[in-house]
């Protein structure tokens, strides 16, 4: 046998029983002698003898320990108890997914507040809320790229990962989308290629590298890339971390101040060459359900098969004799047969 309340439920249920039954019966019985002798300091001793001449003792305590038995049954069945198993073979269904997130420090900027970086992890938390049985990968990216997270369907591990990614992780700075993408690639493997997606999430400013040479790349793969643009097109400082009160922002070799603009023109053509689309992240966060839409509208393949174990319910039969022995004891009366 075993139980379909799992865990602290199943604990709170379990002393429910052990110690609420016990306390309960301790409260009738106290309530009985209570009433009793409230009865007898107001009925004189000849008077009370004649009135409770009909009264049946034994009838009485049968009826507390029916109470007991029935409380006891009930609160067993919300325990869920369960036997007779059924065991199948379930194929999980899913598509591959690598996510890859610019980790640059154009990605402080602060046009999307509290930052690109923050809103870029936000959105993609979001995306997973909305993901069931596909496998997410992580690549992050700045002047080089590396998997931050391989292809996996444990997405609290992913967040972990995600949650940990800032602009200090890649000591090579810039923005090197082509070796992202490349990045990527490999990290599927050499599966079939129809059920490959990549969602870029950048500012789009590339520095280093051909990214439409490697949208190329990622197409000739079968590999669909979905980019999202964090940023605006005015652009923004981006900060710097001094130390100081003062807001500091990065400056290029003549002492200006470098604003960082979103590129919606490469981002726009990277996904084309793939056949996928480009969003650009808002406040309204639509584009979550509409990328999310996607995936699950996507070509899913066999991703794993997994032994399911299916226990039959019992929980009916402990909750009817509960209600049955409470009824019983509702209809049995504490008086005697004949007065």
């Amino acid at each position: 046998m075993r139980f379909g309340v799992q865990g602290l439920n199943l604990l709170v249920i379990q002393l429910s029983i052990l110690f609420g039954i016990p306390i309960l019966g301790v409260g009738i019985t106290l309530l009985n002698r209570m009433w009793s002798r409230r009865i007898r300091t107001r009925i004189s001793g000849s008077d009370l003898s004649r009135l409770t001449l009909s009264l049946s003792i034994p009838r009485r305590r049968l009826k507390l320990i029916l109470i007991l038995l029935g409380f006891a049954f009930v609160l067993f069945s919300l325990m869920r108890p369960q036997w007779g198993a059924r065991s199948k073979l379930i194929d999980i269904r899913g598509t591959d997914i690598i996510v890859v997130l610019d980790s640059s420090l154009s990605m402080d900027a602060k046009d999307l507040p509290p930052s690109r970086l923050a809103k870029a992890k936000h959105e993609i938390g979001g995306i997973l809320d909305k993901l069931e049985s596909d496998r997410v990968g992580l690549v992050a990216f700045a002047g080089s790229a590396f998997v931050q997270c391989p292809l996996t369907s444990d997405y609290s591990a992913l967040r972990l990962f995600l949650d940990a990614l800032d602009t200090n992780v890649i000591v090579d700075q810039g923005t090197n989308i082509s070796a992202a993408l490349d990045t990527a690639i490999r990290a599927f493997g050499r599966d079939e290629p129809s059920y490959k997606l990549i969602l870029l999430f950048t500012d789009g400013e590339e520095t280093v590298g051909e990214p439409l040479e490697a949208a190329e790349r990622a197409s000739d793969a079968g590999v669909i890339v979905y980019t999202v643009g964090l940023g605006s097109s005015s652009g923004e400082p981006i900060p710097v971390r001094t130390g100081k009160q003062n807001s500091e922002y990065k400056r290029n070799k003549d002492g200006q101040v470098v604003v960082s603009r979103l590129d919606e023109k490469t981002l726009q053509k990277v996904a084309k060459i793939t056949g996928g689309n480009y969003f650009r992240a808002s406040g309204s966060e639509r584009e979550i359900d509409t990328i999310a839409d996607i995936i699950a509208g996507s070509s899913k393949r066999d991703l794993e098969s997994r032994l399911h174990t299916q226990y039959a319910e019992r929980y009916q039969l402990f909750l009817l004799l509960g209600v049955i022995i409470l009824s019983i004891e509702g209809i049995l009366t504490d008086r005697r047969r004949h007065s």
